[in-house]
């Protein structure tokens, strides 16, 4: 997936694996990028601030 952006890489991923859960890391704490990556397939959006709120989304969705 090279030459690919976060949002475009999940979009793909998600329309080639549909069952896929997508989990977005990301330094920018925004609302129009998190609208984005929702629109595009990611299950959570999370950002590099806000980790600890990583492990309580991995074990949520892992149990899916």
């Amino acid at each position: 997936m090279q030459h690919l952006d976060g949002l475009a890489a999940t979009q793909q991923l998600r329309e080639c694996y549909p069952f896929a859960r997508v989990v977005i890391l990301t330094d920018y704490d925004d609302d129009q990028l998190r609208a984005a990556a929702q629109k595009a397939g990611a299950c959570a959006y999370v950002t590099k601030q806000d980790l600890t709120g990583l492990d309580s989304i991995v074990v949520r969705f892992a149990a899916l």
